[in-house]
């Protein structure tokens, strides 16, 4: 979905491999479901338009951050998405494996930016391409056929590429299920580490809500919790421009937001605060600050009461 005033997708390039391809047609079609510009896109994620625009066109490889940045803005879960990124960032990973230039002078090591010098000779250069050359499989080299072929006959090949990415994804997807299982990752932040980040980007992936609150004007809250953040945050449907909420932790923690600062939860994105570290969650507590033309205070805390 296009929003007004922002130009339609353009064509993806055509040196772009198909699990890349199926990769960003599946974050197009997400980043639709939002709703978001890519403006407001930016904004809910910490990554700026001008890189959701490269994502998006095939004009970069994007990094799994803002895979998984797009899943929560989108509130979706990332695995399904994650299963489509994981075959493409492998085969652009050996697209992009460090070859010795023509003339010996440097490498270049994708994705680190890291130049070393060598002493390669040319012969040795040319030698060392056309080895990688040999080792390239056939179904590699199927792939960058076909992925030429979308900018020529792009409808036959977007379903070519979605019936090959069905079978791709499948045994992706059960690969990362098991070693998921297996050995979970580690969380971005824990405690200190996640005090006044956006609870979204910084994707603590398991929150719980401890309790659901009604304030007495309608507006909808909610304490949520990271058990392996160990760390927590209010959100609440939308909130006006005139109101602000706020989470208070041990130690006098606390931090707050207003909805002016929000956007006032638009396009259905929840408003949150930025996270407090909460190891022990049992003690927080929410406040809710009305407008103007609802004055006053009102408090929560876990046991469902309303706090002082």
């Amino acid at each position: 979905m296009t929003r007004p005033g922002e130009s339609r997708p353009k064509a993806i390039p055509g040196h772009v491999d198909a699990a890349w391809v199926c990769l960003v047609e599946e974050m197009r079609a997400m980043k639709g479901r939002s709703e978001l510009s890519l403006l407001e896109l930016a904004e809910a994620t910490s990554i700026s338009k001008s890189s959701w625009e490269r994502y998006l066109n095939g004009k970069q490889f994007p990094p799994r951050q803002a895979v998984e940045a797009l899943c929560s803005v989108a509130g979706l879960p990332s695995e399904a998405l994650l299963a489509r990124w994981e075959p493409a960032e492998a085969s652009w990973s050996r697209r992009r494996t460090p070859e010795a230039s023509p003339g010996g002078a440097s490498t270049i090591v994708a994705g680190h930016g890291v130049v070393s010098e060598t002493a390669a000779s040319p012969h040795s250069s040319v030698g060392g391409i056309r080895d990688q050359h040999r080792r390239a499989s056939w179904w590699l080299r199927a792939l960058a056929a076909g992925s030429r072929l979308l900018t020529r006959r792009p409808v036959i090949t977007t379903l070519a590429v979605m019936a090959l990415c069905g079978a791709m994804i499948s045994a992706a997807f059960l690969v990362r299920l098991s070693r998921s299982s297996a050995m979970p990752a580690p969380p971005v932040c824990v405690l200190d580490l996640c005090e006044g980040n956006d609870p979204g980007p910084a994707v603590c992936e398991d929150a719980r809500t401890l309790v659901d609150h009604v304030a007495f004007d309608g507006t909808r809250l909610a304490i949520e919790h990271s058990p392996r953040c160990r760390a927590a945050w209010v959100r609440t449907p939308r909130l006006s421009a005139e109101a602000h909420i706020e989470i208070e932790g041990p130690e006098a923690r606390t931090a707050s937001v207003t909805g002016a600062s929000t956007g006032l939860g638009k396009a259905g994105r929840p408003v949150t605060t930025p996270m407090i570290s909460a190891p022990r969650p049992e003690e927080l507590r929410a406040c809710y600050y009305a407008p103007e033309h609802h004055p006053g205070v009102e408090c929560f805390q876990k046991d469902g009461g309303r706090a002082p």
